[in-house]
């Protein structure tokens, strides 16, 4: 039971990058609905990638 006091302080460790990561790919997600709407095309696959990339 000892080792689930180590796993318990990992665990809130990432839970809170866990919530800005989720908030950015949110924010990606809604920028990336604007132009790949607009764009609609191959071209839209390509940014979706180069967006998450640097994200």
């Amino acid at each position: 039971m000892s080792q689930s006091t180590p796993t318990g302080n990992d665990y809130p460790r990432p839970r809170k990058p866990q919530k800005r990561i989720s908030r950015k790919i949110k924010a990606a997600r809604r920028a990336n609905k604007i132009p790949i709407k607009q764009q609609r095309k191959g071209e839209s696959a390509f940014v979706l990638p180069h967006l998450n990339l640097p994200c």
